[in-house]
């Protein structure tokens, strides 16, 4: 097993478009939601690899739910720690034969209590507490 902490998961939801013009109204062709933040980006490319990936992290709210749900279905080990802010969601704007926009939103703060417990988590699976 190999852990995967992702301090500022979060879902990225993309939107495929024709052509994207600033100050426009459009209508995605094709949306596509995944869980994401570089823990879990990392953790599909050591899955793709044949290795055995737990995703962590601080999850909260209702994107929190949608985001253990989005790994979940796709196949992921998880062990995640409940905190009271909502996850955030990152949109990335997708256009044919172009470079993707994206618009990542921050991540809000989470309590210490609730880093404490985070702490507790990872160190507990990773067999060290």
């Amino acid at each position: 097993m190999i852990l995967c902490l992702t301090p500022n998961p979060a879902i990225d939801r993309s939107l495929y478009v024709d052509e994207l013009k600033i100050g426009e109204v459009h209508r995605a062709k094709k949306t596509l939601a995944v869980a994401g933040g570089k823990g879990i980006n990392v953790a599909r490319a050591i899955r793709t690899l044949g290795g055995n990936p737990l995703c962590m992290g601080p999850i909260g709210g209702h994107a929190g739910n949608l985001l253990a749900d989005l790994a979940e279905r796709e196949g992921f080990s998880t062990h995640w720690t409940r905190v009271q802010s909502e996850t955030r969601t990152c949109v990335i704007l997708v256009q044919p034969n172009q470079d993707a926009t994206v618009i990542n939103e921050s991540g809000q703060p989470i309590h210490a209590e609730e880093c404490d417990a985070l702490i507790r988590d990872v160190w507990g699976r990773a067999g060290a507490g």
